[in-house]
């Protein structure tokens, strides 16, 4: 029975790259950003792939709940779990996945180095870090926390287990002399042939006496999954950006937004007719810089010139300039275009409307005076 998915981590990749474009964003900076990403990406791909292994095998089978990412919290610790196993004897299997592209070697004293470009790298021990996952999961389970299943009237203790999973195509280099939980560092395809091993060896007929019914398996695994606590990351403050607000960034005096203009927010940008359409079936026109919504999130409302803007105009009007509403006239939204005829749809009469559609983003529509 699958009771949780692996979570999407799309949302946090896309916030990083467009952190890549913040205007503080000093080289030094991107780069830890990029590390970021690409540990993200890496991460998510090893766990999707220890996921579908798991699914493949156990998804379909009613003596098994499946959990993926489940972060729980017992007070100041917490555990970020990537794969729980359940079965109806209430053995739970803590999986850690990793992905190690070019494999990962172990020493006799249990100490982990991964391989990038050839070069040797240390990390820490994913079996100490399990054993902290494990932890947490065994406090919250005997405080009452994880309610447990029970049996004339006693609480049925789970058995919890570790295992280690690495990337199939990842090579493991093993230390000669064996140490205690080596045995739970296995390739992810490795994983049923492990568990069904170690459960052909277990010959305690006693476990038949704590065996749950399938129903009771998935109240156990949905409780556990009401416990989930996704943590939100603030990147900005991570990589020592300040958040730009979302505002509509104020008009200068005299300033009047056309297309092509330089965005006078960031001095960067260039402005461009945006529209969307709102509630109640119109359309609203606005300009927004080229660089909206990466780094610079002012945007200019489209509306006709104020009082104030026309005397700080300083060009006069010439008498051949065709007037408004007019053909030949400039689109008063995006001031590059002409307004030109078009004919009405389904018997409605014919209008004014911007040359530069449908090139641009520019819709500007009114009826003929």
């Amino acid at each position: 029975m699958l009771i949780k998915q692996v979570d999407d981590r799309s949302a946090d990749v896309s916030t990083l790259e467009n952190l890549l474009y913040h205007p503080d964003a000093k080289q030094s900076i991107k780069e830890k950003i990029q590390r970021e990403i690409r540990f993200i990406q890496s991460g998510a791909k090893g766990e999707n792939d220890a996921a579908y292994e798991i699914n493949f095998h156990y998804e379909k089978s009613k003596n098994w709940a499946i959990i993926h990412d489940l972060r729980i919290e017992d007070g100041n610790r917490s555990a970020q779990i990537d794969h729980l196993l359940i079965n109806r004897f209430l053995d739970i299997w803590v999986c850690e996945s990793k992905r190690f592209s070019e494999g990962v070697a172990i020493n006799e004293h249990g100490e982990f180095e991964v391989f990038y470009g050839g070069n040797p790298s240390g990390i820490n021990s994913p079996l100490e870090q399990n054993k902290k996952h494990i932890a947490v999961l065994d406090t919250m389970t005997r405080e009452g926390v994880i309610k447990l299943p029970r049996r004339a009237g006693f609480p049925i203790k789970p058995s919890i287990k570790s295992l280690i999973l690495i990337s199939t195509n990842a090579r493991i280099n093993r230390p000669k002399k064996k140490f205690d939980g080596l045995d739970s560092i296995l390739k992810v395809d490795q994983l049923k042939s492990h568990i069904d091993k170690e459960f052909d060896s277990d010959n305690n007929f006693l476990n038949i006496a704590k065996i749950i019914s399938s129903e009771t398996l998935k109240e156990f695994a949905e409780k556990l999954v009401s416990l989930h606590r996704p943590i939100a990351f603030n990147w900005h403050r991570r990589f020592g950006l300040a958040p730009i607000p979302t505002v509509i960034a104020k008009q200068p005096p005299g300033f009047l937004p056309q297309a092509g203009a330089t965005c006078p927010k960031c001095g960067q940008g260039k402005l461009e007719c945006r529209s969307i359409n709102r509630a109640d079936g119109t359309e609203t026109n606005f300009f927004a810089c080229t660089l909206h919504p990466t780094h610079c999130t002012g945007i200019f409302p489209s509306v006709p010139m104020t009082q104030p803007n026309k005397l700080n105009e300083t060009k006069p009007q010439t008498p051949d300039k065709p007037l408004s509403n007019q053909e030949g006239s400039p689109c008063p939204r995006c001031q590059t275009g002409k307004l030109v005829k078009r004919p009405g749809k389904q018997g409605k009469p014919p209008f004014l409307g911007c040359s530069n559609f449908p090139k641009t983003n520019c819709r500007h529509m009114e009826n003929i005076r």
